[in-house]
């Protein structure tokens, strides 16, 4: 036997496999489509299966499916083989209408294991005969009422979260407003005294002059007493409570103070040295002390005019 006719049996032999397998694979590849009942009534539900058989590693992949009136797809189920490959699907279907109704014919993908389209077939198409509930039970009585359905309680999560934040907000307002009263609703009382400031204050100085403070060398003491009557004097003159300021709450707050500023300045004076001495623990001479003193007195009478009403 000669070279070429070797070739070409073993071309030949090569050839008829191929197409066995072929023939073999497409022969038994099977599809069917079927319903679980060829009559039925109005409303009832209708199970139509698509299923093949022999895919090998192939796979089914159909289309969604829309079904015209008076077919309605209630549910849809795909059916799976052992090795997870969707070989086939179940359709429940209900019908509104009397007479003749064909479930029409589906387009079914065959893909191959590679994802690439193998080939493409249409299924058959089945009529099914639809009466009406009378023509099928022949009794023209209603149909027992059905009982109601359970409901699961479930909590209203939802409302719940309002609920809590509309209680948030109430209570938010409520502090916001309380805050907002007590601000606005805050009675200053003024120091009153059946005296005038003024007289007051001059008394105390003069008894500060003649107090012993400078004499036995207590700086602190006296610039202590010295602060309290101006601060006092102040406070019950302008009913600026001074006595529970710093002296530099003061000074920020001195535009508020009705007095001159001259006035001011040497009050702001005479409590600089006060607080060295008290904090600082650096004493001024005592001629100083008593420059302060007379400076003091001199801040009184200036300022009577800035409050005081003079009687005409």
């Amino acid at each position: 036997m000669t070279p070429r006719k070797i070739l070409f049996y073993i071309g030949l032999i090569l050839f008829l496999y191929t197409c066995g397998k072929d023939e073999s694979l497409n022969g038994s590849f099977q599809l069917s489509v079927s319903t679980d009942t060829s009559f039925a009534a109005i409303g009832d539900l209708i199970k139509f299966r698509v299923q093949t058989k022999s895919l090998g590693d192939n796979y089914l992949v159909i289309p969604q499916t829309q079904f015209n009136e008076p077919l309605e797809l209630r549910h849809l189920e795909p059916l799976y083989n052992k090795n997870g490959k969707i070989t086939g699907v179940d359709y429940v279907l209900s019908v509104w209408d009397t007479g003749m109704v064909v479930i029409p014919a589906i387009a079914v993908n065959v893909f191959k294991p590679d994802s690439t389209l193998d080939f493409i077939i249409n299924t058959d198409s089945l009529e099914i005969n639809v009466v009406s509930m009378v023509a099928k039970t022949g009794s023209q009585s209603m149909r027992p009422i059905k009982g109601p359905v359970p409901i699961s309680r479930r909590w209203p999560i939802k409302t719940i979260i309002l609920i809590l934040l509309l209680i948030g907000i109430l209570y938010g307002l409520y502090v916001i407003y309380s805050k907002r009263i007590l601000t606005e609703y805050i009675e200053v009382e003024p120091v009153r005294s059946s005296r005038p400031a003024d007289e007051k204050a001059l008394e105390k100085l003069n008894d500060l002059k003649d107090s012993k403070y400078l004499q036995r060398g207590e700086i602190k003491e006296f610039y202590v007493q010295l602060s309290y009557i101006l601060r006092e004097y102040v406070e019950n003159s302008v009913y600026i409570k001074t006595l529970e300021m710093t002296t530099e709450e003061i000074k920020q707050y001195r535009s508020a103070i009705p007095f001159d500023r001259d006035q001011l300045g040497i009050w702001m004076d005479i409590m600089q040295r006060a607080d060295l001495s008290k904090y600082a623990k650096s004493d001024p001479e005592k001629m100083i002390c008593y420059e302060d003193l007379a400076a003091g007195k001199t801040f009184v009478k200036n300022t009577v005019p800035s409050w005081k009403i003079q009687s005409t």
